[in-house]
């Protein structure tokens, strides 16, 4: 009797999920109740022929959505095939951001992250030759926009961005006698110091600092050390 109820239940259970709509249907679910079905000799039933007709139905159009994030996935998985760390930095940061993109949007469409494995795994071991090929050690400045007080006193921003990499720095009277340097208004070149750096922010949003950063928690998360020190005045930007 025990076992008549089940065959009963799993029948119902057939037809509930045969009649849902592709787009909700658990593939999942489906697959398990067909598999029960077989287990309980169900597989002579119409509910049984109903439900694969379902299943095939579901993955075909699975398939069909997915078909252009596959391509996708192996278009970059071809263009980074046989890179290594003695194939250049340009190369590898192309590399690693191709990749990077595939799998993003992959995942964003609901691509099972099954398919994403070998892709990922290619992604952090190309990322890490990107982190070994820069130098063990990097230092990132960020300029603080003046505040209230000094806006009120009318101090000057000495400080100015070139570009990415660099940032100048012009000296008052005060900075040129601490440096033995003489003091002509008139020459300017003498009364700036130029200072570079892996990268400069001006001052930078939070998620422009944290963009430069998020490779080297991808790092951490695979299993390398890495240490960021912060270091300046409250309110610069450190936490």
């Amino acid at each position: 009797l025990e076992k008549q109820v089940r065959k009963r239940d799993l029948r119902l259970r057939l037809v509930e999920l045969a009649q849902r709509p592709p787009e909700t249907l658990d593939l999942s679910q489906l697959r398990d109740a067909i598999g029960d079905a077989d287990t309980l000799g169900l597989s002579g039933t119409q509910e049984y022929s109903d439900a694969m007709a379902a299943l095939r139905h579901a993955e075909e159009l699975v398939n069909e959505k997915f078909e252009p994030m596959r391509d996708m996935l192996n278009e970059a998985m071809d263009h980074t095939s046989g890179l290594e760390k003695n194939s250049g930095l340009q190369r590898l940061q192309e590399a690693k951001e191709r990749l990077s993109i595939a799998v993003r949007q992959a995942r964003e469409g609901g691509l099972p992250e099954g398919e994403l494995v070998d892709a990922e795994t290619r992604r952090r071991k190309i990322h890490n030759a990107v982190e070994d090929l820069k130098g063990t050690l990097r230092v990132f400045c960020r300029i603080r926009p003046m505040n209230a007080q000094e806006d009120e006193e009318r101090d000057i921003n000495t400080i100015k961005s070139n570009d990415r990499m660099s940032v100048t720095v012009e000296l008052n009277r005060k900075c040129a006698e601490q440096q033995g340097k003489d003091w002509n208004p008139l020459n300017k070149v003498h009364h700036a110091e130029t200072f570079y750096f892996d990268s400069v922010f001006y001052p930078g949003t939070q998620a422009d600092v944290f963009e430069d950063c998020k490779d080297l928690m991808r790092s951490a998360l695979d299993g390398y050390n890495i240490t960021i020190f912060a270091y300046g005045q409250t309110g610069t930007g450190k936490t």
